[in-house]
C-alpha cells in the first residue's frame, strides 16, 4: 500500500528499462512512483489519480509526449511536467516548454539532476496549492470548513489539496463505523 504522506510521481514511458530506473531512482529518494508505458495509460489514470509530479517521454506510442503535455495542461493546469526524453533538439525542447513544461531532461538523466528537478517541482506544486487554499480561505470559499483531525481526514484534505487546483469535479463521501 502506497504511503499517501509521499509525493506521488507519475513516469510516463514506453521502455520498460528506463521506467524501471526512473522509477527506482524515485523510490530512492522516498518517493511513490506508478508507471506507465503509454500516453493513454497516463490519461486513463488521470481520471483518479492526481500526482505531484508527471516525469513524461516525448517518443511514446500512439499518442505523442507533446500530446500528452497539451492534454495534462488543459485538464490539470498546475501539475508539474518534467520531461524526460532523448530527443534532445532544440525545436522538441521549445515545444515542450512553450506547452508549459515544468523542466527537460534529455536521457540518459543523471540520477541526483532527476531526483532535485522532480523534488523542487513536488515543491512547487504544492506550494502553489497551498497559495491557492489560503487564498480560497481569505475568500470564504473552500473546504476548510471541514472539521476532522484524525489521520483519515488529514488524508482527505491533502487529496483536497492536490485536486482543489485543478478542473475536476470530485464527489467526497463520508462512511461512518458506529
Amino acid at each position: 500500500m502506497p504511503d499517501d504522506s509521499k509525493p506521488l510521481v507519475l513516469v510516463v514511458d514506453d521502455d520498460p528499462e528506463a521506467a524501471a530506473l526512473v522509477a527506482r531512482w524515485l523510490e530512492l529518494a522516498d518517493l511513490n512512483v506508478q508507471v506507465h508505458a503509454s500516453g493513454e495509460s497516463l490519461l486513463e489514470a488521470l481520471k483518479t489519480t492526481l500526482p505531484d509530479v508527471i516525469c513524461l517521454d516525448l517518443g511514446l506510442p500512439g499518442i505523442s509526449g507533446l500530446g500528452v503535455l497539451q492534454v495534462v495542461r488543459q485538464r490539470h493546469l498546475t501539475v508539474p511536467v518534467v520531461v524526460l526524453t532523448g530527443d534532445d533538439s532544440a525545436q522538441s525542447v521549445v515545444a515542450a516548454m512553450g506547452d508549459g513544461a515544468y523542466d527537460y531532461l534529455t536521457k540518459p538523466a543523471d540520477r541526483t539532476k532527476l531526483t532535485t528537478v522532480v523534488r523542487n517541482a513536488v515543491s512547487h506544486y504544492r506550494d502553489s496549492t497551498r497559495l491557492a487554499q489560503l487564498e480560497r480561505e481569505a475568500s470564504g470559499h473552500g473546504f476548510a470548513g471541514i472539521l476532522g483531525n484524525s489521520p483519515a481526514m488529514s488524508r482527505v484534505f491533502r487529496q483536497l489539496q492536490k485536486i482543489a487546483a485543478s478542473d475536476i469535479t470530485v464527489l467526497v463521501l463520508s462512511l461512518i463505523h458506529i
